[in-house]
């Protein structure tokens, strides 16, 4: 018989990868005219965040292509994908809920930067605090707190530095010579790369020993 009907059931998607931060990729499988019930006229993909009861985004898809670039997506997030396809009829059903995941991306500048010097007869030390960033753009790995003696000029003065884990929001720096200018900056790092830092000098020169503490200023500079 040449009758046509809608399509019996619906296309596999046999690939759902991450092309960027705000992409993914998505390729279904071709329906057999037994399945098609008629002549394929196009597809429909349809997306929406994982999970969650928002509207759908809606995607037409021409008959000779079996796969769709989706684009503009929020970073390091669940999107679930359905695709349909249709006859000059109308639409089958939609196929099985894939979910696929962008990638992630830098991490942001660090917030919050202070760093508060104390003073003993014996050393003068450093506590830098920063507020941590959450894994929006994916999870952070560590943090990077470089440091040098001098007003902040560039990074290149910037000669030592420690990693605090993930989990910290602080860290002690010691060994720190009196009557110093001194500059720190403070980065996240996450799987794909090191974020821009936030820079506050500080000096010693007004410790008291043999105890008591002074308060950086944060010099604002974004460093790279």
């Amino acid at each position: 018989s040449t009758h046509q009907a809608i399509p019996s059931t619906s296309p596999d998607i046999t690939s759902a990868r991450q092309l960027s931060s705000s992409s993914v990729r998505v390729q279904w499988s071709v329906l057999t005219s037994r399945q098609l019930n008629g002549i394929l006229v196009n597809h429909t993909v349809r997306y929406r965040l994982a999970g969650s009861n928002m509207p759908f985004t809606y995607k037409s898809i021409a008959a000779g292509t079996n796969s769709l670039d989706i684009t503009g997506l929020a970073t390091y997030t669940k999107y679930s994908i359905w695709v349909l396809s249709s006859s000059q009829v109308g639409a089958g059903p939609y196929g099985q809920e894939t979910i696929v995941q962008t990638g992630e991306a830098v991490p942001l500048q660090v917030t919050d930067v202070t760093v508060q010097m104390s003073a003993t007869t014996a050393m003068v030390r450093a506590t830098v605090s920063w507020t941590r960033q959450d894994d929006s753009r994916g999870p952070i790995t560590e943090y990077n707190v470089s440091y040098g003696a001098g007003l902040f000029s560039s990074s290149s003065m910037l000669t030592q530095s420690v990693t605090a884990h993930a989990s910290q929001s602080s860290t002690v720096i010691t060994g720190l010579r009196p009557a110093t200018n001194y500059s720190f900056a403070v980065a996240a790092r996450n799987r794909i790369e090191q974020g821009p830092a936030s820079a506050v000098i500080v000096s010693t020169g007004a410790l008291l020993l043999p105890a008591s503490s002074i308060v950086g200023v944060a010099i604002g500079a974004t460093i790279g």
